[in-house]
């Protein structure tokens, strides 16, 4: 009886091998993928909700003072003969609105640490750090609003967004609780957001503040061109062609 040769077991693993790699590695990508989108369906950050912080004075559209007549005309006037009092509000605002932006940047190194440490005293951080960020921002915008409006910024606008951004992230305001959200991370990204826009808008502060430094040069070039219009004028109505209009 004629026997069929043995195959070798090793030349038998190495055909399976070459035949099943392609569906080894795609059951290893679909391994890691659902790996990772367990991954990302765990850190939510929203496993404690967020306490709202209602008890806590908060600066409303009410307690932003706007400049009057009067302030806009001692603004100009000021510019005109000692425009470096504005610079120095200008650089003391900006100076502390740093302080704004290092706590930013702060809490979103809290934010990125929940992927590691998820225990409630980060969460507990995290508020804190948020509720605190607002209170200092919401002070600078109040002592320097009326710098802010005069300063050809859309500084109403602004305000309005800022409120109703604040509101909602610290659940103040109940008309926007379907927007509320307890996802951390988000927060400390949105909350972000809304302090750089801050120092965005102190590049238009910053602009305004410069170009009063010409406001003096332009009165004078004003002056000058009226001077020159009236002597032409009464050069040659009053001089020249005075004979026209009765001076025979």
């Amino acid at each position: 009886m004629i026997q069929s040769p043995k195959i070798p077991q090793l030349q038998l693993q190495r055909r399976l091998t070459l035949s099943d790699r392609e569906e080894n590695q795609n059951n290893q990508i679909a391994c890691c993928f659902n790996s990772e989108n367990s991954n990302n369906n765990h850190n939510k950050f929203d496993d404690y909700d967020f306490l709202s912080p209602q008890h806590l004075k908060w600066v409303r559209i009410d307690d932003i003072e706007l400049p009057t007549l009067s302030d806009k005309i001692c603004y100009y006037i000021k510019s005109i003969f000692n425009n470096d009092k504005n610079k120095l509000q200008y650089l003391e605002f900006k100076s502390r609105t740093y302080t704004l932006l290092n706590r930013s940047s702060y809490l979103l190194g809290i934010a990125t640490d929940l992927q590691k440490y998820n225990e409630e005293q980060d969460y507990i951080n995290i508020d804190e750090e948020i509720i605190n960020i607002f209170q200092i921002s919401d002070e600078y915008l109040k002592r320097n609003s009326k710098l802010l409006a005069l300063s050809q910024v859309p500084f109403e606008s602004f305000i309005e967004n800022y409120i109703k951004k604040r509101d909602i992230l610290l659940k103040l305001d109940n008309q926007y609780s379907d927007n509320f959200i307890n996802d951390r991370y988000e927060m400390a990204m949105k909350t972000t957001y809304v302090i750089n826009k801050i120092e965005i808008l102190f590049e238009f502060v910053k602009t305004s503040v410069d170009k009063n430094d010409d406001s003096l040069f332009k009165i004078i070039v004003l002056i000058m061109n009226s001077l020159i219009i009236l002597a032409e004028y009464a050069w040659k109505y009053y001089w020249v062609d005075g004979d026209k209009y009765g001076n025979n």
